[in-house]
């Protein structure tokens, strides 16, 4: 356990400083953490992640259309699963998947299609651009155990675009490179409402995350009634065409774009009865994506290190981590405080000194030595190791470097 808690760090400013108000005493202790964890790498923010590769899929084909997202499947089966992975028709461009109909087999991508349109093209969906976590901050190490070597880093794609540009290699990876940010979306699906008819309503998943670029209106109507697995209906996103013949189910159906319902057993559904489903757009925050090349069509485990940012303290279950005393965060709160002024002119705060900033901006300092070497006890930061800078382009694993050394 930390040896001071959040609370019990700014409860303490509030002591000094009896003028600041919680909120402020919060702020200035969440800001001294901050500033005390980005000072260095620190070993309690490593975090160690994976990211699993899957098989390329192939099944069937595809009819796509020039200046269109839109793209429809043939014999195939694909899943919700697949959103986010690459689509690729032949050795042409390369498209990110937004969504996935999985009842109707048509997909979305990010952005409209540009080579010449048509149907019966084979293709292939796999995963070419990896996320970072939602806490990144820096990448440490990536390795493909399966390969036994540690992936190249700090390439970015536009040096594979003078190697690779069409990128028609595959097979074991052995660079990840910096491509993008990602561009997630978590809008909001809402509660179920009944346009027509007074039968029992179907059940939205919420909260759910709606990955649409617009808000919209989900059309849900049943057309054959009974119980589940016996009704049916049929759905529609705005003005669009109908998915029809779908068999209702008590476990959750996608519809499109991250939009789920579900139909509780037990009851009896009414033929004509209509639903409507609101979902408005969001963004999400971009978080680092990275390239892996060659693409991977095989399934591969990528295992990595990285550098987290440091936690908000107001975040749900947030602490201290143990290797900080409150102690020092105390002093970086306080030397804020005594910058301070107060609320008013006519209300000042007596902790407004130059000479207390100075002291508890020292004593910060201080006590921020010790924790630089404690860590470096812990995690030796300034160990360097040779490189592979002198070994031959392409995939060498750890024995190449036991023999040539």
């Amino acid at each position: 356990m930390a040896l001071d808690t959040y609370e019990d760090v700014w409860r303490s400013v509030k002591q000094h400083v009896p003028k600041a108000d919680v909120n402020l005493a919060r702020l200035w202790v969440r800001n001294g953490f901050r500033e005390l964890a980005e000072r260095r790498r620190w070993s309690w923010l490593i975090r160690e992640g994976q990211w699993i590769l899957p098989v390329s899929y192939t099944t069937g084909t595809v009819t796509v259309t020039q200046n269109s997202p839109n793209v429809t499947g043939a014999s195939t089966v694909w899943t919700a699963a697949m959103e986010g992975r690459q689509f690729r028709v032949g050795t042409g461009q390369i498209y990110t998947i937004n969504s996935i109909n999985t009842s109707a087999q048509t997909l979305v991508l990010d952005r409209n299609y540009g080579d010449a349109g048509g149907g019966g093209k084979t293709y292939s969906i796999y995963q070419a651009y990896v996320t970072a976590p939602n806490d990144f901050l820096t990448m440490l190490t990536a390795v493909s155990m399966s390969d036994r070597w540690r992936l190249h880093l700090h390439i970015h794609s536009d040096e594979l675009d003078r190697r690779d540009s069409a990128r028609e290699n595959s097979g074991s990876p052995y660079i990840l490179a910096s491509r993008t940010y990602s561009t997630n979306r978590v809008g909001v699906v809402y509660p179920v409402i009944q346009a027509v008819g007074t039968g029992p309503d179907p059940t939205a998943v919420t909260p759910g995350s709606y990955t649409g670029i617009d808000d919209a209106i989900f059309v849900v109507e049943v057309t054959t009634g009974g119980t589940v697995t016996n009704a049916i209906f049929k759905w529609k996103k705005d003005g669009g065409s109908y998915t029809t013949g779908v068999v209702t189910s008590a476990s959750a159906q996608t519809l499109q774009e991250g939009v789920q319902i579900y139909w509780p057993a037990s009851v009896t559904y009414t033929s004509g009865d209509v639903f409507l489903v609101r979902v408005t757009s969001a963004s999400a925050p971009g978080r680092p994506r990275y390239e892996v090349w060659p693409h991977v069509k095989t399934e591969k485990v990528i295992n990595f290190l990285y550098v987290a940012r440091p936690t908000d303290l107001n975040d749900d279950g947030a602490a201290l981590p143990y290797a900080v005393p409150g102690s020092t965060v105390l002093e970086f709160a306080l030397a804020a405080a005594a910058r301070w002024p107060g609320p008013t002119v006519q209300d000042r705060n007596p902790y407004f000194q130059i000479n207390l900033e100075n002291r508890h901006t020292q004593r910060a300092e201080q006590q921020l030595s010790n924790l630089e070497r404690q860590d470096n006890e812990i995690y030796e930061s300034d160990t360097m190791y040779q490189d592979w800078d002198y070994a031959p382009i392409g995939p060498i694993d750890a024995k190449w470097m036991q023999s040539h050394l």
